[in-house]
């Protein structure tokens, strides 16, 4: 009878925690412009939104000033890891500028001169041009990209004059990741079904 009666506790409490997940979430553009000036870092435990692999330079959000600006950092509830052994959902972040078009030229200029293209590969959404962020792979000489089950990427659109950032982690070069396998299989003839997924949203990539 007591293991009975353990076991619809145990049950019970599984129910509840797994019910009532409340995953970590930061969306406040000025809260992460005040973290880099305080702590010259980011929200994010695996760095995906620290500056030195997400912007251009430390004082990059200060420099060109934008007309509109939006910050998104979140990560899955650490307690899922206990009933799931992964998140469901990768963490991600997501900053997007919006510029007056003399100054989003300029801005563009630096982002594209301080942030260079891993393998010069490119990836379109409407008139989004996205490329992986390579400053991260080359702090370490024995790193190589772990693109799209974790990464930095820099993206522009030169119609509305906006640039984005973006990161995403989902699971280690060797261990498990979270993303679907379509993606991990092949991200370039799913790439507007995988950001839609991912960071659809949080921000239109249709404007």
């Amino acid at each position: 009878m007591k293991k009975i009666i353990s076991f619809i506790l145990v049950m019970l409490m599984s129910f509840c925690l797994t019910s009532c997940y409340k995953d970590i979430k930061e969306s406040s553009l000025e809260d992460y412009i005040a973290c880099i000036n305080q702590n010259k870092c980011g929200h994010s435990s695996s760095s995906i939104d620290s500056p030195k692999n997400f912007l251009p330079s430390i004082s990059f959000l200060e420099d060109y000033e934008y007309l509109e600006g939006t910050y998104l950092w979140r990560e899955d509830d650490p307690f899922r890891g206990f009933f799931t052994a992964k998140g469901v959902f990768p963490e991600i972040a997501l900053l997007s500028l919006k510029y007056d078009e003399n100054t989003y030229y300029e801005a563009k200029q630096t982002m594209l001169e301080e942030i260079q293209p891993y393998n010069d590969k490119f990836y379109q959404y409407n008139d989004y041009y996205f490329y992986e962020n390579s400053n991260q792979i080359n702090l370490d000489p024995n790193q190589t990209s772990n693109f799209p089950k974790s990464f930095n990427m820099a993206c522009y659109n030169d119609k509305n004059y906006t640039l984005i950032f973006m990161g995403l982690y989902s699971g280690t070069l060797a261990g498990p990741s979270c993303l679907e396998d379509k993606y991990l299989e092949d991200i370039e003839g799913n790439w507007e079904a995988f950001v839609d997924q991912y960071f659809g949203k949080y921000y239109d990539f249709d404007n």
